[in-house]
């Protein structure tokens, strides 16, 4: 069954709600000085935090590549497969 009507349909109610949605707009705040300094801590520390977790990433691939290597053993195929088999 096709749905042409506007407003008609199973997703109908979900895009009304977004219809209504507003970015906020930093014009409207108040007492800007305050709240841009607290916005400057948040996003230093999302940007803190995001460095630090792309560093222990890079960390954890690069120890799972040496220990593959170190050990003989292929460790993708291992997460894979759920069989750890070692090389030679």
């Amino acid at each position: 069954m096709a749905y042409r009507v506007k407003g008609q349909g199973p997703s109908a109610q979900g895009f009304t709600m977004i219809k209504y949605a507003h970015a906020d707009s930093d014009e409207d705040r108040v007492g800007s000085k305050d709240e841009s300094k607290e916005d400057e801590f948040w996003k230093e520390s999302h940007e803190a935090v995001s460095l630090i977790l792309m560093i222990l990433i890079l960390l954890h691939i690069t120890g799972a590549y040496v220990s593959s290597k170190l050990h003989h053993e292929n460790l993708v195929k291992a997460v894979i497969t759920g069989n750890k088999e070692k090389k030679g």
